[in-house]
Order: C-alpha cells, then structure tokens, then sequence
C-alpha cells in the first residue's frame, strides 16, 4: 500500500477487516476512495483511487508526477474507506501558478521520451490545460489536444479528448463555439463506447451556465441513458476508465444529474413560493418560461419531484445534500407531501446535513420532526458556531430537545405500567391509564 504526504485517513476499519478476514487472497489490487477538496469549507469531489497491491516480481512505478503502478485496478476490491486530501487547495492564484508551471517541463521531458504512453499524455494534457487557463492561452492547449484526433483507433485516446473537453469549458464563453466544439468531440468519442456518455454530461453543465435549461434537460437524459447503455452493452467496460472517467460512471456525478436536471425544471416551471437561487434566466430563458402552459408547468414539476424521488442516498453525501434538502423540503410545504425523510435520514449523520436541514425549517418557521430534535448537544454548539445568526432558533431547539426526552421517557413509563396492569388483568385500570396518558398528549396503541 502507499499513499501521498498530504492525505490522511479517516478510518482505516474496512481495509483492516478486509486482510484480517482472509478476503484479500481472492484479489491482486484493492481500490478506496479520496475526497479531493475544492477548498477549506468542506466541499469536495469523490472519486477511487488504486493504493492497494500484491508484490510481485516486476511491479514498479512509472511516470514522474502522480507516479503509478504498472499494474491494472479495473477488477479491484473496492473498500468504502476514505482519505482526506486538501492537495489541490490554493491560498491564491499564484500558488496554483507556480505549481502548474512546476510541473510542466518535467511532464515535457516525459512526453519526448515516452510519446506513445496514454498516462503521460494524459497528464500533460491536463497540466498544460491548467497552465494555458492560467494564461489565456487557448489556441496552444487546442493545437495540443488536436494532437490526439489522429490516433483515435485506440478507445483510450478518446477519453483524453474528454480532459480537453472539460478544460474548455472554462475558457470558452461561446455558446456557439462550444457546441460546435461538442458536435466534433462527440463524434470522435463515439470510438470509445465510454466517452459520450461523459460529454453529455459536461455540455448539460455548459448549457446551464449559459441559461439554456431546456437543452440542459435534454443533455441530463441522454448522460444517464448512455451510461445505462454502456453498463449494459460494454463487457468489462470498467477497463476503459481511468480515474477522471471512472467518476461519471459513479452514483455521485448521476446523483448531481438528477439534481441538476430537476433545477431545470423548476427553474422554467417554479413551484408556488419556491425561490431558486444562483439560476438566472435570459431574455429567450424568460420568453420560454412564460409560454408554458399552466397544464405542462405541473407536468414538469411532477418530473422535477419523481427526479428528486430517484436520487440514491447514502451517509457520505456533501454539498449536493445540503441544496437537495431545501428543494425537497420546499414541495412538501407546498403539500407535495412523498416519503423522502426515510430515505435521508442516514445523511443527517453529516454535519453539513444536519445544518442545512435545521437552517431550512429555521427560515420556513416550522416544527423541526423528531429526528432533527433528537441530536447531540455538543453538534448544536458548532452549528451555533458556525451560523451565529441562529442562536435563538438553538435555544430553542435544545429546549425542545428536552422536552422530546423528557415525553418519551414519559411515554415509555406509560407503557410499561400499561402493559403490567394488562398482565396483571387490571383492564379496566389500564384503560383508564390509557385515557389520562391521552389528555398529557400521548397516544398509546
């Protein structure tokens, strides 16, 4: 196993079972995943990186910067532990400089001497992309990609396009260049059975900053259809992955579709009183919301819910939670009342979570469910800490907290001489115990 200076573990728990349980001899290498930062408040992108591997003869290191192994991780064990990495995290715009531009002559020397390795050019492609941001300089970074249309045989070289692709993005303000930028790469990606799925992905991104909603739903549609497809079609599709691509293939970036796909829908078509922040619309984006009708409004608010319904929780989820909760919570006060508590009540374990959530009931001034009440002191007092405008709202809240023990200690003493005087043949008794514990507030079946 090895694992870089500026990465630490938060539990090691599931890689220690998986040696001492025996169940590593039934395989060569072994995946876990990384949370890379995107900056010091907590927000992060998930994806699974290769640490784990057997020793054997002729196994090395290959490549000078983000050095790999030269052994495949497409048929790893995949462990849910995690390590914590804050290496791409920037005080300024020139400490992010001087390590692009670090790095670049050495991932040179590496092309010119290993020019047909797909790692490497990769990597370069990557870096000089992040170095020609930095400059302004997108003909050289496009010449550079262009480099690799020619060697699309191979389904590997396709997925660098895709690299390219997501830099562009950034550079590029044309709506126009950029979709016929994505007509051309999708069409040359369509070589590799992996790649389209996650140029749609990317374009459907594109077109919301650009306020064209409608073209982003249709986007949003074809990534997850794709990637359906290719799970279904592609044998071993996983071999043509890398660790960039892999992520696309992964519940988080088809949780953040589905979400992103429902902002659409309520952005043309709002729900009663819902108030969408950071989604402006253009003059055209105005002209479309104002032509639905009042009939196609509820149709597409009804797709916006059944999308919110679709998304798979789990108890590692971050920022994509926290906007999520505020939209779901919005439809139920507007009486669009589903089942979703159930299915996230296991991602309130997150402190970003269980802040959102409070902060969302706090401003809707409503009674927090039980399951937000029900919380330890100690989380209470950092979210005080970090949303000091809400310390009224948490005396409260640990007032409530109080009485919520306080009740059920009640109820569960009700309970007990209830059921002894049943035991005992005192119905009568206990009935009338029944009726008094009705008039405190508690229902008892």
């Amino acid at each position: 196993m090895f694992i870089d200076d500026d990465e630490w573990f938060e539990s090691t728990d599931e890689i220690i079972n998986f040696f001492k349980s025996g169940e590593y001899k039934n395989y060569i290498t072994a995946n876990y995943y990384i949370r890379n930062y995107r900056d010091y408040e907590g927000h992060y992108s998930k994806t699974q990186i290769g640490r784990l591997f057997k020793m054997e003869e002729g196994v090395r290191f290959h490549g000078a910067i983000h050095e790999k192994l030269n052994l495949s991780f497409k048929n790893s064990k995949c462990l849910k532990d995690y390590v914590h990495h804050y290496g791409y995290v920037y005080k300024n715009a020139d400490e992010y400089a001087a390590k692009v531009l670090r790095n670049r002559p050495i991932l040179e020397e590496m092309l010119k001497n290993d020019p047909d390795n797909i790692d490497n050019a990769a990597q370069y492609l990557i870096e000089l992309g992040a170095s020609s941001a930095l400059i302004e300089n997108y003909n050289v970074s496009k010449k550079y990609a262009e480099q690799f249309f020619g060697r699309t045989d191979n389904p590997a070289y396709t997925l660098i396009l895709t690299y390219y692709f997501s830099y562009m993005m950034d550079w590029v303000n044309s709506i126009e260049e950029i979709e016929a930028e994505y007509k051309k790469y999708y069409l040359i990606g369509k070589l590799s059975p992996v790649a389209p799925p996650i140029i749609d992905f990317m374009m459907g991104k594109m077109y919301m900053k650009h306020m064209k909603y409608r073209k982003a739903i249709h986007q949003f549609e074809r990534y997850r259809a794709g990637v359906t497809l290719v799970r279904e079609r592609v044998y071993n599709y996983e071999a043509l992955l890398s660790g960039f691509s892999m992520s696309f293939y992964e519940q988080d970036v088809l949780n953040e579709s589905l979400y992103l796909q429902a902002t659409c829908f309520l952005v043309l078509c709002p729900l009663e009183g819902l108030n969408i922040q950071g989604f402006d619309l253009d003059e055209e984006g105005i002209k479309l919301k104002n032509s639905i009708s009042d009939k196609d409004k509820l149709v597409n608010q009804e797709k916006a819910i059944l999308l919110f319904k679709s998304i798979k929780w789990d108890d590692d989820m971050d920022d994509l939670f926290s906007q999520m909760f505020v939209f779901l919570y919005a439809c139920k006060l507007r009486k669009r009342m589903f089942d979703f508590e159930e299915s996230i009540k296991p991602c309130i374990n997150s402190n970003t979570a269980l802040f959102t959530a409070w902060r969302a009931f706090f401003e809707a001034k409503m009674p927090l469910p039980e399951y937000l009440v029900l919380v330890d002191v100690e989380r209470i007092k950092k979210f005080v800490e970090k949303y000091p405008q809400y310390v009224e709202n948490a005396k409260q809240l640990i007032v409530e907290r109080k009485r919520v023990i306080e009740f059920n200690a009640l109820k569960e003493q009700l309970i007990k001489e209830i059921e002894s005087l049943q035991n005992e043949g005192k119905y009568d008794e206990a009935r009338q115990l029944i009726y008094e514990a009705k008039k405190l507030g508690v229902e008892i079946n």
